[in-house]
């Protein structure tokens, strides 16, 4: 028999309360359109969860405006030889 994963899309929570993930999110600022990134290799997100809704809040210095880039992120496995 041949190895396999089976991987589900349930949202699945990770109990991590600083989780620096391998991705980085960038957006214009909806007020004024200055472009912004936020690294979350360095930036961490608090008890983020998979498979579901994961809002990555923003903040641009320039006009003092907050907003939240939704994002849904999960896991992918596969078997090594």
């Amino acid at each position: 028999m041949t190895a396999t994963v089976e991987v589900h899309d349930d949202p699945f929570s990770l109990d991590i309360k600083r989780c620096y993930l391998p991705m980085v999110v960038h957006d214009n600022c909806p007020q004024c359109g200055a472009p912004h990134t936020r690294d979350i290799r360095e930036d961490y997100l608090s008890y983020p969860s998979t498979n579901k809704c994961c809002p990555i809040g923003m903040y641009c210095e320039a006009c003092d405006r907050s907003w939240a880039v939704n994002i849904k992120f999960g896991f992918t496995a596969q078997v090594l030889p």
